[in-house]
């Protein structure tokens, strides 16, 4: 078998969508990985022994990738956390918005008029008692 369908028949067996169907059926990576390994085992070979002989530093640098993707997805989940709690403030403050808007001043002063003026009155009263009190 020569490289090219070894390689073709790794990255279909290898698919990121049956990985993730496993993933979400609880199987563990450990035996995703070994049950890989096991029913590819003879493709592996043929790609690690081309490896060894035309390109020792593509191992490594496939490798910094993998490293360089999961910083990646760790930097997203962080973003999403964030935009979580953003959203929940957003929310908060929207609902907060609402019952504002919600209250109408002018039928609340429709409504309350003649007490708010009364209690304003005695306010006006009481002030201007007390400052000539203070006065004498």
């Amino acid at each position: 078998m020569n490289i090219k369908n070894a390689l073709i028949e790794l990255d279909n067996s290898w698919s990121k969508d049956i990985i993730l169907e496993k993933i979400k059926n609880g199987q563990a990576t450990d035996k995703i990985v070994n049950d890989f390994i096991k029913s590819n085992r003879s493709n592996i070979e043929i790609v690690s022994n081309y490896i060894e002989k035309n390109n020792s530093n593509l191992l490594e640098n496939i490798e910094k990738l993998s490293i360089c993707e999961n910083k990646l997805i760790k930097e997203l989940k962080c973003l999403q956390i964030n935009n979580l709690k953003i959203l929940k403030e957003d929310s908060s403050s929207i609902e907060i918005e609402n019952k504002f808007k919600d209250f109408n001043f002018a039928s609340f002063l429709q409504k309350w008029s003649n007490s708010f003026v009364i209690y304003l009155l005695i306010l006006i009263s009481l002030v201007s008692l007390t400052k000539q009190a203070w006065a004498l």
